[in-house]
């Protein structure tokens, strides 16, 4: 007699028990097939990895490979219709675009600081971000001018109100405002 993971419950009903000995998974969970696994962690290894470390060239390495990619993605979604594929697929659509927004950006910078045979050094960092507070305060009231500090009622104010998550920025600012 082979089980499916029925078993009677203490009620007296036949219920599905998904916890068992054998190790068997019977909740009904759909089993991805390893040729789409491996293709979750191409896409991962070759474009999100990159992108989120910024190895530009490893993705410009790998862009003929997101047509290739979409095909295949089409193709999977015919065979396993209700699995997550539709996020990789608008995944590989904002690698696309994030890479041709990069693209245009280093253009940009080439054309701003062309150098003309003379000296010089330019060093690109990653924006300095203020603590969430303070980034709310400039965006409310404005950054205080040289020599003025930041008004710290408003920034208690505005900590205390950052601990309502449902609250948004206009929320916060009227109540900011109307003080």
């Amino acid at each position: 007699m082979k089980n499916n993971g029925n078993c009677l419950s203490l009620t007296g009903k036949n219920v599905i028990s998904i916890n068992n000995l054998a190790g068997k998974n019977y909740g009904g969970g759909d089993d991805v097939p390893n040729e789409i696994k491996e293709f979750k962690k191409s896409i991962m290894d070759n474009f999100m990895i990159p992108l989120i470390t910024k190895r530009w060239g490893t993705i410009y390495d790998n862009l003929f490979r997101i047509e290739i990619y979409r095909s295949k993605l089409n193709n999977f979604l015919q065979s396993h219709p209700n699995s997550d594929l539709d996020l990789y697929k608008q995944i590989l659509q904002l690698i696309y675009a994030i890479y041709s927004e990069h693209l245009e950006l280093e253009d940009l910078e080439k054309k701003i600081f062309k150098t003309d045979d003379t000296g010089t050094f330019a060093y690109k960092t990653t924006r300095i971000r203020l603590k969430a507070e303070y980034e709310l305060y400039n965006i409310i009231l404005g950054k205080p001018v040289q020599g003025e500090q930041y008004d710290t009622f408003v920034i208690q104010k505005i900590i205390k109100l950052l601990n309502d998550e449902t609250l948004t920025v206009d929320e916060i600012k009227k109540v900011i405002l109307d003080e």
